[in-house]
C-alpha cells in the first residue's frame, strides 16, 4: 500500500548505477529535480563496502552518489538526503542538504518506516552510538591503524570516539548522542540526593514543548575535571527515552552507585573511586549540555599523579593521537610484545585465509571460494563483498559458523607443511 501511495505522491528516477558513471541517469535526474519543489536523494554505502568480517578502506561514499547530489542540488537547492549506512561515512553535502535522514541498515518493511517519517506521520528519534567525523583523517586511531603483522597498537586506550574529540577539542560533523526530532523539550535544572551507602540519584524534568508526540533522549554524563589521573572530559553513564504528548512533562530519575564512577587502577588491579567534586551533565548529545550539577564522592583511594607520569596523555593532538611506541608501553605497563609475522609459519586457527594464500592449500581454497561465489553472485560488489568477507576472517570464525572444526585444523596443518598431522587429524578429530 505504501508504495501505491508514493508513485501517487513522487516522481522517480534512479540517478545513478553502482560502480559505474552514468551520465544520462544524471541528466535525467536532476532534470526531474528541476521540476519539483523538493527533491529526496537516497544514498547510501555501496554493497561491496558495507562490509562485515573485513576492514573498509575509507569512509567515502561512491563517487557516483556525490556527482548525482551535485548534479541534483545544481537544479534544485531544497534536498533532503535519505541515508543508508551501517556506520559513519563522510558528508561532503552535509551543509548544503536540507536535511539527512539517517537509516542505518534499517530491514524489512523499512519502506512505511521512511513515509511515516518523511510525511510526519512519525518524529524521528534516533541517537547516534558514535561520533560521526567530518574525515577519516579526523579519527585518531587512523595513524597506526590497522597495524603491521598481526599487531594492532591502541594506543588511543580510554579516548576512543568522543572521548577522544572533547579531549582535543576538535570539531566533528554530528557527535556521539546526536539526534533530531520534529518536536522541541524544555528541562528543569538537574537535581541530586545526598550519597548514602554509597547509593544516590539524580532528577531531572523533561517537557514537550512542541506540537507533535515524540521520544526524548535524557543522557547522563560525568566527568571529574580535577582528577589526577587521565580520563574524558565526560562519560556516559546512563540514558532514558521518553515518550511525551505536546504540553507532558515527565521527570526522569537516574539511580546510581559510587562504583558508577570507578576507575581501574593498575597498582592495585581492582577498581577504584577517586575521591572528589564530580559533574554530572545533562545532554541531548555529548556536546549539547543542557543541564549540570556537582557532586561529592569521597574516599581514600588516590591515583598516581598520572599528569606527571604520563604527561603525553594530557597533551591530545587535534589532529591526532602522537604517541610513541615507548611512551605506549608506558601506559600498559608492560613492553610492547615483537610482532609476528603473519604470513610465516606456524599457522593457527586465529590466522585467515589470505595468511596462508601464498601456500599451495591457501591458493586452492580461495580459488575454489572465488569460483563458487562467481557462481552464486552475479552482482561484481556484492561478490567482491563475500570474498573479502571470507578470507578475511579468522578460520576460527568459519567453526563458528558451521564450518567442521577438524576440517579447518587441516587446512592449518597442510599449510604448516605436515600432511601426515592432517590426515591424523581427518581421522581422529580436533582435541578442545
Amino acid at each position: 500500500d505504501y508504495l501505491k501511495k508514493i508513485n501517487q505522491l513522487v516522481d522517480y528516477a534512479p540517478g545513478y548505477q553502482e560502480g559505474k558513471a552514468d551520465r544520462d541517469l544524471l541528466l535525467e535526474a536532476s532534470h526531474l529535480a528541476e521540476r519539483h519543489k523538493k527533491v529526496l536523494l537516497f544514498l547510501s554505502l555501496s554493497a561491496s563496502k558495507e562490509s562485515e568480517g573485513f576492514d573498509r578502506k575509507d569512509m567515502n561514499l561512491d563517487q557516483e552518489q556525490l556527482d548525482l547530489f551535485d548534479a541534483v542540488y545544481s537544479m534544485n537547492k531544497n534536498v533532503t538526503v535519505v541515508l543508508t549506512s551501517g556506520s559513519p561515512v563522510e558528508l561532503p553535502f552535509a551543509e548544503k542538504a536540507k536535511a539527512i535522514l539517517l537509516l542505518y541498515l534499517p530491514g524489512q518493511n523499512s519502506g512505511q518506516a521512511i513515509y511515516d517519517l518523511i510525511f510526519g506521520k512519525s518524529s524521528p528519534s534516533g541517537h547516534l552510538a558514535e561520533s560521526w567525523p567530518k574525515r577519516y583523517l579526523d579519527v585518531p586511531s587512523e595513524a597506526f591503524y590497522p597495524g603491521l603483522n598481526k599487531q594492532s597498537l591502541y594506543k588511543e586506550s580510554i579516548f576512543v570516539g568522543y572521548r577522544f574529540y572533547q579531549k582535543a577539542g576538535k570539531e566533528v560533523l554530528y557527535p556521539f548522542g546526536h539526534g533530531l526530532s520534529y518536536s522541541e523539550f524544555s528541562y528543569s535544572s538537574l537535581g541530586t540526593t545526598a550519597v548514602r551507602a554509597g547509593k544516590f540519584s539524580a532528577s531531572i524534568e523533561v517537557k514537550n514543548i512542541g506540537k507533535i508526540p515524540a521520544f526524548a533522549l535524557v543522557q547522563l554524563y560525568a566527568g571529574l575535571p580535577n582528577s589526577k589521573t587521565y580520563r574524558p572530559v565526560r562519560e556516559l553513564l546512563a540514558f532514558q527515552k521518553v515518550y511525551l504528548k505536546p504540553g507532558q512533562k515527565q521527570k526522569v530519575t537516574f539511580h546510581l552507585q559510587e562504583k558508577d564512577f570507578a576507575i581501574f587502577d593498575m597498582a592495585n588491579e581492582s577498581f577504584q573511586v577517586e575521591d572528589g567534586e564530580y559533574l554530572l551533565e545533562v545532554g541531548e548529545s555529548s556536546e549539547k549540555i543542557i543541564a549540570k550539577a556537582k557532586l561529592r564522592l569521597s574516599s581514600d583511594f588516590v591515583p598516581k599523579d598520572q599528569k606527571r607520569e604520563l604527561p603525553f596523555y594530557y597533551l591530545v593532538s587535534k589532529a591526532r593521537i602522537n604517541l610513541s611506541n615507548k611512551d605506549f608501553a608506558k601506559v600498559l605497563g608492560h613492553p610492547i610484545p615483537t610482532p609476528v609475522d603473519r604470513y610465516k609459519r606456524p599457522f593457527a586457527l586465529n590466522n585467515n585465509l589470505e595468511d596462508i594464500s601464498h601456500t599451495w592449500i591457501g591458493k586452492l581454497v580461495k580459488k575454489k571460494i572465488v569460483k563458487s561465489y562467481t557462481k552464486q553472485y552475479s552482482d561484481p560488489a556484492t561478490r567482491q563483498l563475500m570474498v573479502d568477507s571470507a578470507t578475511s576472517s579468522p578460520l576460527r570464525a568459519a567453526t563458528m559458523a558451521g564450518f567442521n572444526r577438524k576440517y579447518a585444523q587441516m587446512l592449518i596443518d597442510l599449510a604448516n607443511g605436515k600432511p601426515f598431522k592432517a590426515i591424523a587429524t581427518i581421522i581422529k578429530g580436533v582435541k578442545i
